[in-house]
């Protein structure tokens, strides 16, 4: 009877589009496959098509997770879902939909259960295919993901665009290349932070830039902190989240779990991460997630429980009876105003079955509407009879609202009123007036006429006008059917068969018909009500219909602008409030409470209660400032500056932004506006102020437009005159001292001619006379050519310009020490080798002398005499070799040589080479590490080695074979070595004193020495930028360590 016609014309203008663009039976493009990729990811299926539809076939132009590229039209979903207009078509379980039990794609491979399909509909109505997504297994979307799938169809859809043009001779290179990079850019700024991670070790490799977004660390900073993610999640939290990925992951489930996150400013924030699990060998392989800020919601979780409160107290005081009934429709909340309605006490009815209540002649119609709310947010029930507490009908009209999943509610809440005398008017209405109503609307509506089969047995002109060209203007024998969208047959036919049960009743439904215009529909509200003859028996369907269109718009531009205020409002830093001057109603946006702490609670809430908030030092002014702008009839707007106290007690800066509304008296009637929170630029503003008045920088602008000159504070302090002093440019340069002032006048005009910054040094007189270097920047801007405005700074430099003239005047003071020193330095090298030249040769003639008495005299001297002799020659060669080493001490750092790569271990070898002959006589033992070549001077190296040496050989313990270690150790800047004896050891009180000159700490009748080895060692040590120490214990041994820097 009213069967569906296929509409053939859908096919050729398909075709019409997707063949002049050759992407039918092409290869994969990583474009598509991006998106079909993102597509699976987002909604966790493992499998995801971009299909397109011919008269014969369905193409994948991108397949995601199925191996094939084309199939048979009469096996496809998409061909069924882009009959559903651009809505989504999801069907959660296709082995229990009729329609597609014998399809083989879900009883074979790949045994699809879950689709879900976007259709890919041109900007000129022209459906081409869709953007689906599907599981193996029975599942739902959630809204996210369904807009997330609707946003890449869009995606889809451009690219498709930007194809057509191409090939129309209107190819745009750049255009798609951005098209390209939107879609790249839609993959990686997901609005989360994505990430991946080795399943077995938990280690992550890749985090998404947006991590700095979300949390405050960046990728780098998560990747190279060890256990960043487990010590980073609040600790109530972490063994939850850790042991449930642990666990999901073993078992290769995907899963999804709610955790707090420590950001870098240390605050903890709520986060979804959705976890996919990929498996290799049966084991789990690599894991990747999507971490979702959740914080604002869990917020509003919290809030719920403040909101319920209000709810109840909204609904209480209505004319309307407020129910909440659970799935079995018993009440689980009444209203007080049920004992109005009804006359029902709420506490007596609640438990109660709410269609126990019900006419039993409109239960089971009540019944059937209530099961729309499984796929319906919301529904308007047919107005129905409901026993009062007197045991009468009444008759009610109801909407219902699926509340099941809301946090507070989890129910189905229903708002009803009284209609009885309505009703009983419209009973009486339709009894008498039932078959002239139509006629009397006629001029304005739609009318038409069928009999039961569905054919039309009359049209009104407007009908004609409007819907005949899908019949050809041709109405006989045609069914009405056709000129209604398919997916609307069904709706139609069931309330043509409830008019025919239920004669003379209204049934008032909406219904889309086909638009003139390809891919649009027109939206109708219809009447329907079945006629009878005379024995009652059905004999035609009358209807009158009305579009609706505008009105649909209408309502769902009001519900988007509605919900896009609310989230501004809400995700806004300012907060939005309302003001009735007439009323004194006061009402401030619910962000104030998340920016300023304060508990809103509307019924306490007034101005008054605002204003105990304002800063004491800033009320009175505020609301006289405000006060004041109300009076006037002419001011519209109006802006203040203050301080207002959070929830903790802390003052912040807020600018107060209102506009007023006034009446044609000019009188106020509603102020609207906005709080700011400016407190960090007021105090960024103040640490300016600080810093320029620090750095005794001050700032100035020229505006070439007005033509002024104006000065920061700190700028009129460096010349001298008050903070309200009025500059002009001649002024300016009237302050400059007369031999600076054609270079500064010179600057500024090249400055706004040529459009050259400038940077210069000069003297300035004050206002009060006083001279000062300042240095003056300056920086043209242009604007279409034409210099706007000169802005720079200006700094006062007079301290730094005298210091300056001090350091070079104590810089030529030093040239001329230096050159004195090095006069002073010959002096003292000569001196020291004439001293030591000149002492010697007293010596020498004492030692002669001595040795020639002995020689002659031998016979005759007793052995007194010949000690006295052996004492003298002893002194003068003690004394002799005491003025030896002072003249190597002295030289030590004049005479090194030049800088040269130093095998350490050759220098080591030829100091043992000297102490050959001590070292058979010892029979010592020598155990050398591997040294290195360092660049150094080589005299300094060996006096080191060869002093250190020398003494681990002397002080030996008697009976102990002498045990010399000599190592080293790189370091990062120096050379550290170590010469390491058996020997006597040294008490450590004697430590520092064994580096001074001529300490010694044995007689030089125990063993030989001046006293001087130690303190050449140290010398050369501190030329070579090291430091020497030493270890030792006493009859154990003793260690001497040194360090070199590796870069002199």
């Amino acid at each position: 009877m009213f069967s569906r016609m296929k509409d053939e014309s859908a096919v050729k203008m398909r075709l019409a589009y997707l063949e002049p663009i050759e992407i039918l039976y092409t290869l994969p493009e990583k474009e598509y496959d991006a998106i079909t990729q993102l597509a699976a990811f987002i909604c966790g299926t493992p499998i995801s098509l971009i299909t397109l539809l011919d008269d014969k076939n369905q193409f994948f132009k991108s397949h995601h997770g199925l191996n094939i590229s084309e199939i048979p039209l009469e096996y496809s979903i998409c061909n069924q879902a882009i009959q559903h207009s651009d809505q989504p078509f999801i069907v959660q379980d296709l082995h229990a939909d009729e329609s597609f039990k014998d399809n083989p794609l879900i009883n074979q491979d790949p045994k699809i259960s879950f689709y879900a399909g976007i259709p890919l509909i041109t900007p000129s109505g022209t459906s081409l295919g869709t953007l689906c997504v599907m599981d193996h297994n029975p599942r739902s979307l959630s809204e996210a993901q369904i807009e997330a799938l609707l946003k890449l169809r869009d995606q889809v859809i451009t690219l498709l665009e930007l194809r057509h043009l191409s090939f129309a001779g209107n190819k745009q290179i750049q255009e798609l290349e951005v098209a390209k990079d939107r879609n790249r850019k839609l993959i990686e700024n997901t609005d989360g932070i994505f990430w991946e991670a080795d399943a077995q070790t938990f280690e992550f490799y890749y985090v998404s830039p947006q991590a700095e977004k979300f949390i405050g660390y960046t990728a780098e900073e998560w990747l190279n902190t060890p256990n960043f993610w487990q010590d980073h999640i609040h600790p109530d939290d972490r063994t939850y989240a850790i042991n449930t990925c642990h666990t999901e992951t073993t078992r290769l489930q995907d899963h999804t779990f709610d955790y707090r996150m420590r950001t870098k400013s240390g605050e903890y924030i709520w986060m979804q991460d959705k976890v996919k699990v990929y498996a290799k060998d049966g084991k789990p392989h690599r894991i990747t997630g999507l971490l979702i800020d959740i914080n604002a919601s869990k917020k509003i979780e919290k809030a719920l429980a403040a909101s319920e409160k209000k709810f109840r107290a909204i609904v209480q005081d209505g004319g309307d009876m407020i129910t909440i009934l659970d799935t079995d429709g018993n009440f689980t909340y009444i209203s007080s105003t049920a004992f109005n309605i009804l006359g029902w006490v709420p506490d007596e009815m609640l438990g109660e079955n709410c269609f126990d209540l019900i006419h039993p002649e409109d239960l089971t119609l009540v019944l059937e509407e209530f099961k729309q709310l499984q796929k319906s947010k919301r529904i308007e029930l047919t107005p129905y009879r409901f026993k009062d507490n007197l045991g009468r009908w009444r008759w009610i009209e109801t909407i219902a609202t699926n509340f099941l999943d809301e946090e507070g509610i989890k129910g189905i809440l229903t708002n009803s009123r009284d209609i009885n005398k309505q009703q009983e008017f419209q009973q009486k209405l339709e009894s008498s007036e039932a078959r002239y109503r139509l006629f009397f609307e006629s001029q304005s509506n739609y009318i038409i006429k069928t009999d039961l089969e569905g054919r039309y047995t009359y049209v009104n002109k407007k009908f004609i006008e409007e819907f005949g060209w899908i019949h050809n203007y041709n109405f006989e024998g045609r069914y009405s059917l056709e000129s209604i969208c398919d997916y609307h047959h069904e709706k139609v036919i069931e309330i043509v068969s409830k008019c025919m049960e239920e004669p003379g009743r209204v049934y008032k439904f909406e219904v889309d018909k086909p638009a003139k215009k390809a891919g649009e529909v027109v939206t109708t509200l219809w009447d329907f009500v079945c006629l009878t003859d005379e024995d009652g028996n059905p004999t035609e369907i009358q209807c009158s219909g009305i579009n609706i269109n505008d009105r649909i718009k209408a309502e769902r531009q009001v519900k988007e602008i509605n919900e896009r205020f609310e989230l501004l409002n809400e995700a806004s830093s300012e907060v939005i409030y309302e003001s009735n001057p007439i009323t004194g109603d006061f009402y401030l946006g619910r962000n104030f409470e998340r920016i300023f702490g304060h508990k809103l609670d509307h019924e306490k809430e007034d101005k008054n209660w605002y204003k105990e908030l304002i800063h004491p030092d800033d009320k009175d002014f505020a609301v006289n400032s405000f006060n004041l702008a109300l009076e006037n009839p002419k001011t519209e707007k109006w802006s203040h500056i203050y301080r207002m106290r959070n929830k903790a007690g802390e003052y912040l800066w807020i600018e107060d932004s209102a506009v007023i509304l006034r009446n044609k008296q000019g009188e106020p009637v509603r102020v609207i506006g906005t709080i700011k929170d400016i407190t960090e630029i007021e105090r960024i503003k103040e640490l300016l102020d600080s810093a320029s008045k620090l750095s005794k920088v001050g700032g100035w602008e020229i505006n070439m437009i007005k033509n002024t000159l104006s000065w920061t504070p700190t700028t009129c302090d460096i010349f001298g005159v008050p903070h309200d002093y009025k500059p002009d440019v001649a002024k300016a340069i009237n302050f400059y001292k007369e031999e600076f002032r054609e270079e500064i006048s010179s600057c500024v005009e090249n400055a706004i001619e040529k459009n050259q910054s400038y940077e210069v040094d000069s003297i300035i007189i004050t206002m009060q006379g006083e001279e000062k270097w300042i240095k003056s920047i300056g920086q043209p801007e242009f604007v279409n050519g034409k210099c706007v405005r000169v802005y720079g700074s200006v700094q006062d430099i007079h301290d730094k310009k005298l210091s300056e003239q001090k350091l070079q005047q104590l810089n030529l003071e030093f040239q001329k020490n230096i050159k004195d020193l090095a006069l002073s330095n010959q002096e003292l090298e000569q001196f020291a080798y004439i001293a030591s030249h000149d002492l010697q040769e007293p010596l020498r003639m004492v030692s002669s002398f001595m040795r020639l008495l002995e020689k002659k005299y031998n016979q005759i001297l007793d052995e007194k005499g010949k000690q006295y002799i052996h004492f003298a020659i002893d002194g003068a060669n003690r004394m002799k070799q005491i003025i030896l080493d002072l003249l190597e001490f002295s030289r030590v750092g004049r005479d090194n040589g030049n800088m040269e790569y130093i095998p350490v271990k050759s220098i080591i070898e030829k100091v043992l080479g000297l102490q050959g002959k001590r070292i058979l006589e010892l029979n010592a033992k020598f155990e050398i590490g591997d040294l290195p070549v360092i660049k150094s001077f080589e005299t300094p190296i060996r006096q080191i080695f060869q002093n250190l040496i020398e003494n681990s050989l002397k002080y030996t313990r008697k009976g102990v074979k002498p045990s010399i270690k000599i190592k080293a150790e790189e370091l990062p800047n120096y050379w550290k070595f170590s010469v390491e004896d058996n020997g006597l050891g040294i008490q450590q009180e004697y430590f520092d004193k064994i580096f001074i000159l001529f300490q010694r700490l044995h007689t030089k009748d125990e063993f030989s020495g001046t006293g001087i080895g130690l303190a050449i060692v140290k010398k050369n040590v501190d030329l070579l930028g090291g430091e020497i120490w030493v270890e030792s214990e006493v009859d154990k041994g003793t260690t001497f360590f040194f360090t070199i820097k590796k870069h002199l």
